[in-house]
Parts: C-alpha cells; sequence; structure tokens
C-alpha cells in the first residue's frame, strides 16, 4: 500500500485536470453565439476572462494536471506612473491576434507567459495572462499570440500579448 503522502500527491496533481471543467475563460463565436470552454475558439475571436465564471458542462479528466514548474511571465509596464492594481474580479477583455477590438485603447504594457509543461493548456495560459493584466491596471489584452518554440508540440509554449486600457 502506497503513503499517505504519495496518495495525498496524486490526488493533488488530479486537481488542475479536474478544474478544467471548471474554466474560467470563455469566447464569442460567430453571431455571439458563446462557444464552451475546451471548443476549438479559432483565431480572431475575442475572448473574455472572468473569474469565478463556472462553465456549464463538467466532464472530468483523469490528464494528469501536474506542473513541473508553473509558466513563467514576464511583463514590462509602459504607462504613466506607477499601475494600480485592479481587483481580482476585474473582467479582462482577450483579443486573439488578428482581431483588435472595436473601441480606442492606450497600450500601457507588454506581457509574455512562458511554459514548459506540456499539461499547461491554452486557457492556463490565458488565465495568468489575465492576472497579470489585472496587476498592471488594464482593461484588456490584444494581440494574443500563443505558438510552440520548439518543433515538438509537446514542448515548450510562448504567448506574448500587449496590455491596454480602454480611453
Amino acid at each position: 500500500m502506497k503513503p499517505l503522502p504519495a496518495i495525498a500527491a496524486g490526488v493533488l496533481c488530479l486537481l488542475p485536470a479536474i478544474e478544467l471543467g471548471f474554466s474560467s475563460v470563455r469566447a464569442h463565436g460567430p453571431e455571439g453565439t458563446l462557444v464552451a470552454a475546451g471548443q476549438s475558439m479559432g483565431v480572431g475571436k475575442a475572448v473574455i476572462a472572468e473569474p469565478g465564471m463556472k462553465a456549464g458542462l463538467f466532464i472530468p479528466t483523469f490528464v494528469p494536471g501536474c506542473q513541473l514548474s508553473p509558466p513563467q511571465v514576464k511583463s514590462v509596464y509602459a504607462g504613466e506612473g506607477k499601475p494600480i492594481a485592479r481587483p481580482r474580479d476585474w473582467t479582462i477583455e482577450i483579443f486573439l491576434a488578428g482581431d483588435l477590438p472595436k473601441r480606442r485603447y492606450v497600450v500601457v504594457g507588454e506581457l509574455q507567459v512562458l511554459t514548459r509543461s506540456r499539461n499547461t493548456s491554452l486557457n492556463n495560459m490565458l488565465e495568468y495572462a489575465a492576472r497579470e493584466a489585472r496587476k498592471m491596471g488594464g482593461d484588456a489584452i490584444v494581440d494574443v499570440w500563443p505558438r510552440s518554440v520548439s518543433v515538438d508540440p509537446r514542448g515548450p509554449r510562448i504567448l506574448t500579448a500587449k496590455i491596454v486600457n480602454w480611453e
């Protein structure tokens, strides 16, 4: 029989995988239809990250959710003065590369999310990016471009974006 710490570690590894069923990222598809978490969002769709939002369908997956190391987030603030962080429940709108918002905005910074773990999903990378945008006082992130940084699709991935405020 396995010792209790090993069992607890195994259960903790499954929590991020189970949590994917309750994703806090949603995307708007054609004609304003809501694309559920886990469905293909495609390039050029606006994505909105709202903390605490629950997906309508929960299907637990038993894909290991442990990350050997969490994603690295790097950002540069280019706004005036010191950034004033937004509250945790602040909605950050996310616009993928090629889909510019219709509202006017001012770029206040740039961010980069780098993951070395193949278990880190795009939704998790977007949540890290939205969290960083909140810290920097942003309203949205635009020109979001997730991509692989190696020829191995299971290898490292990077997401770059610009943090903006609405005018």
